[in-house]
């Protein structure tokens, strides 16, 4: 594994062999760097090929409130066009982010999102697809 980004709220954490990107949000982060942090995705989507992407959000403590228009109907599906074709997502803690995800997640139709108390479970699930990201994942989580 190789960690494109690292700072203080977010890292970036690409594994070639899942063809996956490990994306880890904690604490507060405004929608600007929010924005950015998904452009550096969508590169980095591109450039490696990933097909599976694990979002992180058990530390987040900002949520997404003001990026819900951005993030269900420009970012996800700009994703999935990008080749981009499971989401793992990793449910926060905080009451308030939780909330705001819950939102967006009620909101995207593309891609394929399992949702996860714990990166443990996301990232098992997110493995039950093949290497290359073709076909059907062997189960979903509710």
């Amino acid at each position: 594994m190789t960690t494109l980004i690292e700072s203080p709220h977010f890292e970036l954490v690409h594994d070639p062999t899942y063809a996956c990107l490990y994306a880890t949000w904690q604490g507060p982060h405004d929608a600007p760097v929010t924005q950015v942090n998904y452009e550096l995705i969508f590169w980095f989507v591109r450039r490696t090929r990933s097909t599976k992407l694990l979002n992180d959000c058990l530390l987040d403590q900002n949520g997404w409130q003001q990026l819900t228009s951005w993030l269900t109907q420009n970012c996800f599906p700009r994703l999935a066009q990008e080749g981009l074709t499971a989401v793992a997502w990793v449910l926060p803690r905080d009451v308030q982010a939780l909330g705001d995800t819950r939102k967006v997640l009620a909101l995207l139709e593309q891609p394929l999102v399992g949702t996860f108390d714990d990166p443990e479970a996301a990232y098992n699930w997110l493995h039950q697809w093949p290497k290359t990201g073709n076909g059907n994942p062997t189960g979903t989580h509710p």
